[in-house]
């Protein structure tokens, strides 16, 4: 489902991710709001014994973000200037974030807001 309105946007859906052995059915909403503000919920269930190490949202950073600073706000209310790492790190360098705050371009700031769990970085430039 896909509806446009003079204040946003809203888009819906239903999918499966299976196999012969596995399945896991989720839905998913995304709405686009006046303020340009963007919300992606999603809830999902297991129909089956389902073997993974991850399911979740992942959000990309160009790799222009390098070395860049970076606010983050930690899940227990600290806020940290930090910088995306400059190098390939393979461990998490940044843990339990709620969000992420960086520029994007001259004079206009992002904030990646993340509810409902602690989320992790992970650093994939290979």
């Amino acid at each position: 489902m896909v509806e446009q309105r003079a204040e946003g946007f809203t888009v819906a859906y239903t999918a499966l991710a299976a196999d012969a052995n596995q399945a896991y059915r989720y839905r998913a909403r995304i709405e686009g709001r006046a303020d340009g503000s963007l919300v992606f919920e999603g809830e999902g269930e297991a129909l089956s014994d389902f073997l993974t190490n991850r399911k979740g949202f992942v959000v990309l950073h160009p790799v222009s973000v390098s070395g860049r600073p970076l606010t983050v706000e930690h899940v227990d209310g600290r806020v940290v200037d930090s910088r995306f790492p400059e190098l390939v790190d393979p461990m998490c360098p940044l843990q339990d974030i709620r969000a992420l705050t960086h520029e994007v371009l001259p004079c206009v700031r992002l904030r990646c807001l993340m509810e409902g769990e602690a989320f992790e970085m992970e650093n994939h430039r290979n």
